[in-house]
């Protein structure tokens, strides 16, 4: 049976997060939520959890060519005057 379950990103604003995460997920909505960012995601809590790394980049930031090839975009959250584009680390 699936669930949606909600994960906060926590100390995201001073590193990557990384978070555990079911494996098989499907990441359905990234949002602040009680003063945090959060995502929403679609799992089977019966599966086993892995190490999930993601990058927050603010609207105007940089990154390498090379970004796109191995981070996979999730969503855009809205913060005040804060733009913020979640991906997910894809290896």
């Amino acid at each position: 049976m699936k669930v949606i379950y909600r994960y906060d990103l926590d100390d995201w604003q001073h590193k990557d997060p990384t978070i555990q995460l079911p494996l098989g997920r499907k990441i359905i909505k990234a949002a602040y939520h009680r003063g945090k960012l959060s995502i929403w995601a679609v799992v089977d809590p019966k599966v086993r959890s892995v190490d999930v790394k993601f990058v927050i980049v603010p609207t105007g930031g940089g990154f390498n060519d090379e970004f796109l090839d191995t981070h996979t975009h999730i969503d855009t959250v809205i913060d005040g005057p804060y733009i913020w584009h979640l991906y997910q680390h894809t290896p």
